[in-house]
């Protein structure tokens, strides 16, 4: 399970957190970022329209399934107001259907695969308001606690922060010879597929999957991009990206997320730990509240959906439909049908750790869709 996740600058560092020194680490390492990507100006008025600043820390998994301890200095963006302080705030995000083509085009033709990580993203960019903040009276020079500082960079948590990165990342694809799909605006192409120089790039935010017909083609990528940016990490052979376990195999490659699944800290199952052979009873009505009514005792069961939907809609679509019922008619307050069923869930995907989705083949490639009905019309 993933070690616990400090709220405060002084919960991290607390004398009796076991993790002290990683996060010590962390911190150090964050307030170098911050100084070698000229981030901060102090102000030459040090009153005057400013947003605060807060830690925020985080435990993750890395490439290699190691612990990452994270710690990011943000601003708190809810108080920028349009046209003052931002204009535009549109980033792209990449589809998951995206990415689970890409990997299944790579493993059917025994392409080359890599992922690439860049390192305070959002710093690279310059901000295009003028903006000030509080730096934490951690960060305080000569004695002062609150030392009001003109943000350079384009800091995190600032509303347009993810713009100005995507922008930027665009153009330094598009000057190495990568055209943007019209689609999908997170997915670069260069070359064609009988082409030396054939790469994919698919963007989420500041990780990139990459397929290509040469290894040293990744490597070349990975030279150019440091060229124009501070640094990027690349990881080969993939084993993690945006939250999936991935098990290259031949031509296949199963994706799943054992991991996160394990780590759930969800409602209390351990007193009735049985196994479960399918996600939802075939008799549980959870949209009749006569059957079902909302019981005021019992606390919201957002956070367990949200998890739950988070597998769902990644490698596990065999729960998709019933973490769909128990969302329905559960706020405020579930029913006690809603609880059973959500831990009913939980146990089956502790049963059922070992499923994955299987991507790629050795048969050809071809392309099929579908309609819906309601795109037929008399006649045709």
């Amino acid at each position: 399970k993933l070690p616990p996740e400090p709220k405060t600058f002084d919960e991290a560092i607390a004398p009796d957190n076991p993790y002290k020194d990683q996060w010590w680490e962390a911190i150090l390492k964050e307030c170098q970022v911050l100084t070698d990507f000229g981030c901060f100006r102090v102000a030459e008025e040090q009153t005057g329209r400013t947003m605060k600043t807060k830690w925020v820390f985080k435990v993750m998994m890395k490439n290699d399934m190691t612990y990452k301890f994270k710690a990011r200095l943000v601003v708190c963006g809810y108080s920028q107001v349009y046209g003052i302080d931002y204009s535009e705030t549109y980033s792209p995000t990449t589809p998951i259907s995206t990415i689970f083509m890409l990997m299944h085009i790579g493993a059917s033709l025994n392409l080359f695969t890599a992922i690439f990580d860049v390192t305070a993203a959002f710093l690279e960019g310059t901000n295009d308001f003028k903006q000030y903040c509080w730096l934490p009276k951690e960060l305080g020079l000569d004695g002062i606690n609150k030392l009001r500082v003109e943000i350079i960079k384009a800091l995190y948590g600032e509303k347009q922060a993810p713009k100005i990165w995507s922008d930027l990342l665009h153009s330094i694809l598009t000057k190495m010879g990568f055209h943007r799909c019209d689609v999908v605006p997170c997915l670069y192409i260069r070359g064609t597929p009988d082409s030396d120089d054939y790469m994919v790039v698919c963007v989420h935010v500041d990780d990139g999957y990459i397929v290509s017909k040469s290894e040293g083609a990744i490597d070349t990528f990975i030279i150019d991009l440091m060229k124009e940016i501070h640094n990027a990490t690349l990881y080969k052979p993939c084993q993690k990206y945006v939250g999936m376990e991935i098990i290259p195999d031949g031509n296949h490659v199963f994706v799943h997320q054992n991991t996160y699944i394990k780590s759930l800290k969800l409602l209390d199952i351990t007193d009735d730990c049985h196994s479960e052979e399918t996600p939802m009873s075939n008799t549980m009505d959870l949209k009749d509240s006569k059957v079902n009514p909302p019981n005021p005792q019992l606390s919201s069961l957002l956070p367990v959906t949200g998890s739950l939907r988070y597998i769902a809609d990644r490698t596990r679509p065999d729960v998709l439909v019933a973490v769909g019922e128990i969302s329905s008619n559960a706020t405020p307050h579930p029913s006690d049908g809603h609880i059973k069923t959500a831990k009913r869930i939980l146990r089956y995907l502790k049963s059922t750790q070992n499923h994955m989705l299987r991507l790629g083949g050795n048969g050809p490639i071809e392309m099929f869709g579908f309609s819906d009905a309601s795109h037929i019309t008399a006649g045709k």
